[in-house]
């Protein structure tokens, strides 16, 4: 998993310089589903260092979004840059605000955490642009 530098790392939010995509993925915490999602994601034929991985845990849960990190973390490799981030209101509209106030992208696409994109699923092209 690609970390952002720990100077410029806020508590949540990296100060970095905007990525072409963000692929958010909302969930409850379900390491299972969501580790075959993320894998899905990190095997894009995309350049790794054009989008990254934005999850976003639906609880405020300090111990699980640890457990979560750490999973993902070995799931995605190095290659392509995963943060979680959380979202203590629930909701899909309360985790997906939150995701699209986190992403770094221009570009935002959602994926739900029980699937899997397809290798050449053209994330950059196929989202919402943020301005």
């Amino acid at each position: 998993m690609r970390q952002w530098p720990r100077s410029t790392q806020t508590s949540e939010e990296p100060s970095i310089q905007r990525l072409p995509a963000s692929a958010v993925i909302c969930t409850g915490g379900h390491r299972a589903l969501l580790a075959a999602t993320v894998a899905s994601l990190a095997a894009q034929t995309l350049d790794p260092g054009r989008y990254e991985i934005l999850v976003v845990l639906n609880r405020e849960d300090a111990a699980q979004r640890r457990r979560l990190e750490e999973t993902l973390a070995q799931t995605a490799g190095t290659a392509v840059a995963l943060r979680v981030v959380a979202e203590p209101t629930l909701g899909l509209s309360h985790a997906r605000n939150r995701g699209i106030a986190a992403a770094c992208g221009t570009h935002v696409a959602f994926l739900d955490d029980d699937a899997q994109a397809e290798p050449d699923w053209q994330l950059d092209r196929k989202s919402t642009r943020l301005n």
